[in-house]
């Protein structure tokens, strides 16, 4: 009953969709998605005129071979090739922790997907790699061939099987020989007893995708998707096999479409099995990589490239809608936030502000002086980002179409004409971003988002989509590419056309802006668009299911590369009653993209539209994000530096230098490890904060399996002292009651009103706050005090009152230009041991100048004794004139630096910057 309610969801969901946007874009491009869907559907269209049929035919006719006999090999230090009957294999050490496979026949890829690409170290100013083939063992008693590093080691048997083993000799895969049938690859390895499988960027299933199958072709599912969608936007063949004996991931550089199959659903993760993995095209190569769950994705992100560090002001609260029709509409919004004293960084412009929906354009009427708006929005911090789509319309009076057409930048189809599609103005043309010289003829058009002074941009339809009602949404599979002068067709360039176009983008906006970082956020991408742009999880649907499918997806996300990711709050295509939209907002406020975003002709989503106490709880929640915007900055730096995903799953490894793992007399007694892997509905921000979402309706407690540590419940969020702005020790059943540290791994039932996302702290982490948006401090903000009544709760959206919590001259009415924190603070959770450590990160927030990576670490905070936070730092950004210090778990009795007694109120403290802080410890616990 559960998936027949999903599915008349969507259906239902995808036939308003589908209305409002035939209704909004008009009767002449209506017709052609009514044209474009009766050609999709004529037999042979969509692979070119017998193309498909004939395919059918030669697979009905070829068998599956292996590779046959071993005729040679040769091999130095670092590689070695293999030659077979039917097939070629090299084997590449590119450091001693990865490894390089390559099966022919078939064509290598571009290397769009590589950091060590020239033209992408070239726009990114990263500098070129060292030699990248590692030194290796290499011994052979004629069967089979061992090539070893310190790290790693790969067996190959004269049949073509292969056997990746660790440097203790733990195998950790088994190849069998691959197959081939006309130009389709077949891959069998195996799956361990145990093995987790994560990874494939978004996919709208569980965080272990053992016992599942993926479709690796990006598409708009059309409508809203829900839970079990597939495919959605964003396939990436990254795959992660988690495993306690050794965690290997795989990448395979093959952009054609494939499938991968993790085994059974039916079987049992505790035995061994068989996943499948086919591509349609192409050669077989796959990168190997060994090591922990962090060494796996610094090694894949040095492999693919690191995301970029963003503006400061893109880790804020972004507001959007498809219906902000004009600029008044859009002063509209930027007026109620100022009105509510509430934080805004961006406003996001949909299809509605372009000139007849052609790309690159503004509508005259409506919006005839974006640069204006600009200008008066970043007077209170706010940006304006565009939507930009690839579809070009074919109007032979449309300076950028006759551009496209006389350059030969679009693509063609196989007879070399035009090819065309349907999206939001008409009949389109499609640039062939697989072209150096249409890459760098679309960036030049980024100097209209320069003038009109919109800050960032947001990629949509880049699958590509071409509109039609049913079949595959998209270009013909014949349509001809560039592919950097090499040639190819759409089969191979459709999941690298998003990725593409995102980084035409990225160069574009930086030419426009040198002196800032580009922001993009984009609906599709592959392997290696981390370092072009962030991601959204699209046209998600509006119910529970859906709420809670967003934990896996973005996890999941991270996991593959992409760290910077969100969705929708409130879902896109739906009307959320108050409870799932503020549910729903007390998630997106803990992830990397923020942003709320609905679909045309449902009520719109500003705070004021809602009626009181929900109105309150969503301004609570929105000043919250901007009270933990120095953390995700920390984090957001770390991402780009190391790999490591914002959000990450339970599981994440902590070192012994983060935080204080039990000891096992600590552990005794406890119940055995949970298992982390099955856990869908949490996640961990960083290394310090674990987040755990309520995604079920009606629900005011909820259970969180804790991982290994110690951990402190705050609740809802962290008032002036740390708490929860109440009594948060009674927000807490069972063990952790008392409010003293609760040991994991364990279960913990905790209170969970409407108002309180639960939110728990690792001990022993120092975690950056900008303290002015705190409960009772800076400008008359409010805290996270206000608390709901369960009645009244579904009073749905106001489309039309903004009365209750108005502004006051004291209030805060934006972040700053910089988002700059106002008053930084270090709130330190000590562990049992009195020990803490963190870390923040600090720079201009845009812009490459100087930049502060702040250090600190607290010891000896236990009652009675004299604690030391010790503050080092890197770098020429200067710190702030004051900085605020926090201890929660004890009680702070006075404090002093250089022979200097400084105020203590309430167990914090305001001081200059200090290279060591002494704090004196009173005797009695606080466990605040």
């Amino acid at each position: 009953m559960a998936d027949l309610g999903s599915a008349l969801r969507q259906a239902y969901a995808k036939a308003r969709l589908t209305w409002h946007g035939l209704s909004d874009v008009g009767i002449p491009t209506g017709a052609q998605v009514l044209l474009n869907t009766a050609r999709m559907r004529s037999p042979g269209i969509h692979e070119g005129a017998g193309h498909r049929l004939l395919h059918l035919r030669s697979a009905r006719l070829e068998m599956w071979h292996a590779p046959g006999k071993l005729i040679g090999a040769t091999y130095d230090t670092g590689e070695a090739i293999f030659e077979f009957d039917y097939a070629t294999l090299n084997v590449s050490f590119l450091g001693p922790d990865m490894l390089r496979i390559t099966w022919q026949p078939g064509g290598l890829p571009s290397a769009y997907a590589l950091s060590s690409d020239q033209q992408c170290r070239e726009a990114q100013d990263i500098p070129a790699p060292s030699p990248c083939v590692a030194r290796c063992a290499v011994a052979s008693d004629g069967e089979r061939w061992r090539l070893s590093t310190e790290l790693l080691t790969v067996e190959v048997a004269s049949d073509g099987s292969l056997d990746t083993l660790s440097a203790t000799g733990t195998p950790l895969r088994h190849d069998e020989p691959p197959l081939r049938r006309g130009s389709t690859w077949k891959l069998r390895h195996s799956l361990r007893a145990g093995e987790r499988i994560c990874g494939l960027g978004e996919q709208a299933q569980r965080l272990d995708l053992r016992g599942t199958t993926h479709r690796l072709w990006n598409r708009d599912p059309g409508g809203a998707y829900g839970p079990g969608r597939d495919p959605l936007y964003c396939g990436i063949p990254v795959v992660l096999g988690i495993h306690h004996d050794g965690s290997l991931l795989a990448f395979y550089e093959n952009s054609t479409e494939s499938n991968m199959d993790f085994g059974s659903p039916d079987a049992a993760r505790s035995v061994p099995a068989t996943a499948t993995i086919t591509f349609a095209d192409g050669a077989l190569r796959y990168y190997l990589s060994a090591g922990e769950l962090p060494e796996l994705l610094d090694s894949y992100t040095a492999l693919t490239g690191r995301a970029p560090l963003p503006p400061r002001w893109a880790l804020g609260y972004h507001q959007s809608r498809w219906g902000y029709r004009s600029e008044a509409d859009v002063r509209e919004v930027a007026t109620g936030f100022a009105r509510l004293g509430l934080p805004l960084s961006a406003i996001h412009l949909d299809i509605d502000y372009m000139d007849g929906y052609r790309v690159f354009t503004a509508d005259e009427g409506r919006f005839g002086n974006l640069a204006q708006l600009a200008s008066d929005l970043s007077r209170s911090g706010i940006r304006l980002v565009a939507i930009i789509d690839p579809g070009v319309k074919v109007d032979p009076a449309f300076p950028l179409y006759t551009e496209g057409r006389h350059g030969g930048h679009f693509c063609a189809d196989r007879f070399g004409r035009e090819a065309h599609g349907v999206v939001w103005p008409g009949r389109a043309a499609f640039p062939d971003f697989t072209a150096p010289a249409t890459r760098d003829w679309w960036a030049t058009q980024y100097g209209f988002i320069r003038d009109k002074g919109i800050a960032g941009v947001w990629h949509d339809m880049n699958e590509p989509t071409s509109m039609a009602l049913v079949g595959d949404r998209t270009l013909p599979r014949s349509t001809r590419h560039d592919f950097d002068g090499r040639g190819g067709d759409h089969s191979e360039a459709h999941n690298l056309y998003g990725m593409l176009m995102d980084r035409a983008g990225y160069e574009g906006l930086q030419r426009a802006r040198p002196e800032g970082r580009p922001f993009i956020v984009s609906r599709s991408g592959w392997a290696g668009m981390q370092r072009w742009s962030w991601i959204w999880t699209g046209d998600v649907e509006t119910s529970w299911q859906a709420l809670r499918q967003q934990v896996a997806t973005v996890v999941g996300l991270g996991l593959s590369g992409v760290p910077f990711a969100g969705s929708d709050i409130g879902g896109f295509a739906g009307i959320p009653d108050d409870e799932l939209y503020i549910r729903w907002l007390q998630l997106g406020v803990m992830m990397p993209f923020c942003r709320t975003h609905s679909v045309v002709g449902v009520p719109p989503r500003e705070p004021w539209r809602f009626h009181e106490p929900a109105r309150s709880a969503i301004c609570s929640l929105i000043e919250l994000r901007y009270r933990i915007l120095p953390y995700l900055y920390t984090l957001a730096h770390e991402a780009s530096t190391t790999g490591a995903p914002m959000v990450r799953p339970l599981a994440w490894p902590i070192s012994t230098t983060e935080a204080t793992i039990p000891t096992a007399d600590a552990r005794a007694g406890q119940e055995p490890e949970p298992d982390l892997w099955s856990v869908d509905d949490e996640f961990m921000l960083g290394s310090a904060l674990l987040v755990a979402p309520v995604t079920e309706k009606g629900a005011r407690t909820r259970d969180v399996l804790l991982p290994e540590g110690s951990w402190l419940y705050i609740g809802g969020g962290i008032d002036g002292r740390g708490g929860m702005g109440g009594d948060h020790d009674s927000q807490i059943n069972g063990s952790n009651s008392s409010g003293t540290p609760m040991t994991g791994p364990g279960m913990l039932r905790v209170d969970a009103p409407l108002e309180n996302i639960p939110l728990l702290v690792r001990a022993g982490s120092i975690i950056p706050l900008d303290d002015i948006w705190a409960s009772g401090m800076g400008r008359g903000v409010t805290g996270l005090e206000t608390t709901l009544a369960n009645a009244g709760l579904n009073h749905g959206i106001d489309r039309e009152g903004s009365e209750g919590r108005e502004g006051s001259e004291d209030r805060r009415i934006g972040p700053g230009l910089a988002h700059s924190p106002e008053l930084l603070s270090f709130h330190c959770w000590p562990d049992p041991s009195g020990h803490a450590i963190g870390a923040c990160y600090d720079d201009p927030g845009d812009g490459y100048g100087p930049y502060r990576l702040n250090r600190l670490e607290l010891s000896g905070a236990v009652p009675g004794a004299t604690a030391l936070l010790r503050w080092d730092h890197e770098g020429e950004f200067p710190p702030p004139d004051r900085v605020r210090v926090v201890l929660h778990g004890v009680e702070l009795r006075s404090a002093r630096f250089d022979g200097t007694e400084v105020q203590v109120h309430r167990g914090a403290l305001i001081c200059s910057p200090f290279t060591v802080l002494e704090l004196e410890i009173s005797a009695t616990a606080d466990h605040s």
